[in-house]
């Protein structure tokens, strides 16, 4: 018993003790915040990608495919409940002068202030029935941009944008939105691009968890579109969403070998090869890398804890030195040199868990609650350590994995033993007539 109580005394006596609590702790507590925050953000960019995404996707469609064919071959397939066509091209939007719109860029508009969108041709029943796209017209909450189901049936001259956008343009219902396409034209000498305008009304906005889509994103009927991108082809598609009855990972990827092999085998699909693609594949990249950064993010923490591992070495090790005398005396008394290492490895023990504790409590708090400080800091002194623009998510995401709790723990305690073995190992091995002698 007297080792635990001579160790307690021993720190307690010494104040630099907590100088290693402190690097203990402050290494713990970054990997738990960082490591958190990069998991609620990869957590939360699939949610959103799942979100706006239809259960697969069939890309790369050849200019000559009609949707018409690709509907029959999905249909004949019993796993597939619906499918919808699309015409995905890129375009720029202009702010509109004539009804008074701004005419030079708008600070803070997303994304990094540029004209450059995703143009969705779709037809709205088609797109209901595949994907939440009805949910994020019914998510606007802004009355005077929320726009009904049968108003986009009615009519094919308009064109949806997310709020936030709105918002920034100064565009309201009824506005025109002037658009700029281009399409490369096959010529006897090779080719040249041609460039069209579309002017259609804004009729309201729809809405998704994912910022990025919402920003980058703007919906206009497709057969408006096809009138500009495909003169000469009215069934016209480069993109089929589909929705599963059954949307396991098994039945999912079973289908997709289905779809695929029947895609492969008709003539209209040979070349270029279609890709089908599953919810969230098309964001992976982005998704594989921050996974990577997180990776990253970890061996550089963990130099912070081998710093901590470092300063629990030393003050133990000038705790030894200091200590001579009463470990002779404690050896003269009938201490064993067992006994002696393990006073010191009480030590380096009890700061190493103080300062796992505290690291553990204190990230969990500063994970939870860095949402609400980071509100109070955007709203007090304009300072935003997670802004939208960047990140493309309204809030800081974090996700506390238990699993990754226990392994930092553990390995800070493991740590701080081992920093504590060295200089208890010289403790142990001190003759006690020299450290009598000396002391």
């Amino acid at each position: 018993m007297y080792r635990y109580y001579l160790a307690l005394r021993f720190i307690a006596s010494r104040p630099i003790n907590l100088l290693g609590i402190g690097g203990v702790m402050l290494g713990v507590w970054a990997l738990i915040v960082v490591v958190s925050i990069f998991s609620g953000y990869i957590r939360e960019v699939k949610e959103h990608v799942n979100t706006v995404s239809a259960d697969m996707v069939i890309v790369n469609l050849g200019n000559g495919v009609k949707f018409a064919v690709a509907q029959g071959i999905l249909e004949a397939d019993q796993n597939v409940a619906a499918c919808s066509p699309r015409l995905v091209w890129g375009g720029l939007l202009h702010p509109n002068v004539e009804k008074g719109g701004p005419t030079t860029p708008i600070p803070g508009a997303l994304p990094k202030n540029g004209p450059y969108v995703t143009i969705v041709g779709i037809d709205p029943a088609l797109e209901i029935a595949t994907t939440g796209f009805g949910r994020w017209l019914e998510a606007v909450t802004d009355p005077a941009l929320q726009v009904a189901q049968d108003t986009l049936q009615e009519t094919r001259n308009w064109v949806l944008l997310s709020p936030l956008r709105a918002a920034k343009m100064q565009l309201a219902r009824g506005d025109s939105v002037p658009l700029t396409m281009a399409r490369l034209q096959q010529t006897w000498d090779g080719g040249m691009t041609q460039f069209g305008r579309l002017d259609p009304q804004l009729v309201g906005c729809f809405s998704t968890d994912h910022a990025g889509f919402d920003t980058l994103t703007v919906y206009l009927h497709i057969e408006a579109l096809r009138s500009l991108i495909a003169k000469g082809n009215p069934d016209f598609t480069n993109e089929i969403a589909i929705k599963l009855r059954d949307g396991s990972p098994t039945a999912t990827e079973q289908t997709r070998r289905r779809i695929e092999g029947a895609l492969f085998s008709h003539p209209d699909f040979q070349y270029p090869q279609p890709l089908v693609k599953i919810a969230g594949e098309q964001e992976q990249g982005l998704l594989n890398a921050v996974d990577h950064q997180r990776g990253l993010m970890k061996l550089v923490l963990f130099v912070i804890m081998v710093v901590a591992g470092f300063l629990v070495y030393a003050t133990l090790s000038m705790m030894v030195t200091e200590k001579i005398h009463d470990i002779g005396v404690l050896s003269a008394l009938g201490a064993t040199r067992r006994g002696v290492l393990q006073v010191f490895m009480t030590c380096g023990l009890a700061i190493a868990l103080s300062g796992t504790l505290c690291g553990i409590v204190s990230g969990c708090i500063t994970s939870i609650y860095l949402d609400p400080f980071n509100a109070w800091l955007k709203q007090t002194w304009d300072i935003d350590l997670f802004p939208i623009d960047i990140y493309n998510l309204p809030h800081v995401p974090y996700h506390l994995d238990p699993w990754w709790i226990l392994i930092v723990g553990s390995s800070s305690l493991l740590l701080g033993l081992i920093a504590a073995a060295i200089p208890a190992l010289r403790a142990m091995r001190n003759d006690p007539l020299d450290a009598l002698r000396n002391g």
